[in-house]
């Protein structure tokens, strides 16, 4: 088994795949021929590591990456491993879901592990598309969702989403906007969730590190995607107490 970082040439390329099952392999009882199913960026992995184990597959050394260490989606078939792909529900729409095997179990996996709750404020630091499906299942949770961007462009359409405030960091302070959106009643919520959309450069750090300040309080903040420190290094999840830094 190669690993991730081995991309063999000629590859086809596409990782957010959604189909239908033409057939399956022997020792496959499911999913069934006639199947609706989604593939995700995650592929294939060694299964018995330390990683595999405990169901932390993407930090298998040996995982292999839909589309990079074997063939996507931009195909008429893909052979995909029968434990890597997800049922899709009968009726969705192939077209809509086919984001929902990247973009969608990135962000919902952020607002999970951020701990959401219908008492949460989350910040979503732009609306690309992992942003936009933050904004859209913080605010189907029932949380109160604030847009972060660098201008007021297209300040319209994460109304559209579900977000209640859209702050333009060349006008004002995020820190200071999202300290004036308060929670909804009920308990106060262990963490307030921060998306940190895949962005670069500092004017991305300073906007990471507003969200932060703006949401800190005693309970702390969890960030969660891909966000770049002042340092330079990249983290996946972080959780800040009194935030003063990012």
């Amino acid at each position: 088994m190669t690993s991730s970082t081995s991309a063999p040439f000629p590859v086809v390329p596409s990782h957010e795949i959604t189909g239908v099952v033409a057939a399956t392999g022997p020792g496959v009882s499911w999913p069934e021929a006639g199947s609706a199913v989604g593939a995700q960026f995650l592929g294939d992995s060694c299964r018995h590591c330390d990683h595999c184990v405990p169901g932390e597959q993407i930090l298998c050394p040996r995982k292999r990456f839909t589309g990079i260490a074997m063939d996507g989606g931009y195909a008429e078939y893909a052979v995909l491993k029968a434990d890597f792909v997800t049922p899709l529900p009968q009726g969705l729409d192939p077209v809509a879901a086919a984001p929902l095997m990247c973009a969608g179990l990135t962000a919902f996996n952020g607002l999970r592990q951020g701990g959401i709750a219908a008492t949460s404020r989350v910040a979503v630091i732009g609306t690309g598309g992992v942003g936009a499906l933050a904004v859209r299942y913080a605010a189907a949770m029932g949380s109160r969702v604030a847009v972060i961007s660098r201008s007021g462009r297209g300040e319209r359409r994460p109304e559209r989403m579900g977000a209640e405030r859209f702050i333009a960091t060349q006008d004002r302070d995020p820190a200071e906007a999202l300290r004036g959106l308060g929670r909804r009643r009920g308990p106060d919520p262990q963490h307030h969730p921060v998306h940190l959309g895949r962005r670069g450069g500092a004017q991305w750090s300073a906007e990471g590190l507003g969200a932060v300040q703006g949401l800190a309080d005693d309970e702390g903040v969890r960030g969660s995607g891909w966000a770049a420190s002042r340092s330079g290094r990249v983290a996946i999840s972080s959780s800040v107490r009194r935030a003063t830094s990012a």
